[in-house]
């Protein structure tokens, strides 16, 4: 295991984060995204993950897999153009890896990135946790 600085909430400052509640880690020309546990929590427990092939080439914002819920089916957007390097397969056969170590253990998939200016485009840490208070706060009664 890597060790990751994390901001006060929780959430890993290395990281760039989605407004569709996707986290995303750039290392070389890689992107390995997740699901923030924002994200986890409102689809509730998780009942099975789907993943586009390694080889697909994904644009960004277009769904590269599918996260089936005891709340709800949804779809997984990539956060950055790419091609499907790899997915993680324990995740598809243990889905609890991604609700108990989303940041670790339980990464989704990885893309060969097409644009880093995408990934840079994305939110840190403090845009992200802003997000989630406006939504929180759009909410409250």
């Amino acid at each position: 295991m890597t060790a990751f600085e994390l901001a006060p909430s929780g959430y890993p400052s290395d990281r760039r984060y989605s407004s569709d509640h996707v986290w995303a880690k750039l290392t070389g020309s890689t992107v390995e995204i997740g699901m923030t546990p924002y994200a986890l929590e409102a689809l509730g427990q998780l009942q099975s993950l789907r993943f586009l092939s390694v080889g697909s080439h994904i644009e960004q914002d277009s769904p590269c897999g599918e996260i089936e819920a005891n709340k709800s089916v949804s779809d997984l957007y990539a956060p950055v153009a790419g091609v499907v390097s790899d997915v993680n397969g324990r995740t598809i056969d243990t889905v609890d890896l991604v609700s108990g170590d989303p940041f670790r253990d339980g990464w989704l998939v990885r893309l060969q990135c097409d644009s880093v200016a995408e990934y840079d485009g994305l939110l840190d840490v403090v845009g992200y946790l802003e997000l989630i208070d406006e939504i929180v706060s759009d909410e409250l009664p």
